[in-house]
């Protein structure tokens, strides 16, 4: 169950919800947190690099966990994480790790296409992800 914090990603929360009660199933909360990216030259020309923002990841895990609070009871979730990088690959990633039955994430029109509920996104994992993924709009 990926996450964007969006109002409307609350919908998604609800069909995993649903569907998780009904099969007796666990939920996995992801978030993607975006990484601090900038430019470095040390002398061989810039080089771009990205590292994690641990301190948006730690605001984020609070939010994920209060979202989680208001829309699902507290037996149905099987943990949460917070991670950072390319959304895509980072949602088909956990789902690989945590061997996802299903992948349920919110998908509408962004500006940034690699936010965790763009359309790009969305279709990027249902491309690749090795389970079934219920894009909710």
């Amino acid at each position: 169950m990926a996450l964007d914090f969006s109002r409307s990603s609350a919908r998604s929360l609800c069909y995993a919800s649903a569907i998780a009660k009904v099969h007796g199933a666990k939920i996995i909360l992801l978030h993607i947190t975006k990484p601090i990216s900038f430019s470095a030259d040390f002398g061989y020309g810039p080089v771009d690099r990205q590292v994690t923002d641990a301190a948006q990841m730690r605001k984020d895990r609070s939010r994920l966990r209060r979202s989680a609070a208001n829309y699902l009871s507290l037996g149905a979730i099987e943990n949460i994480i917070i991670r950072s990088g390319n959304a895509p690959e980072q949602i088909v990633l956990a789902a690989k790790e945590g061997r996802a039955d299903l992948i349920v994430l919110y998908a509408h029109e962004a500006n940034d296409a690699n936010s965790v509920g763009s359309h790009n996104t969305a279709e990027r994992v249902m491309r690749s992800a090795q389970c079934p993924v219920l894009a909710v709009q």
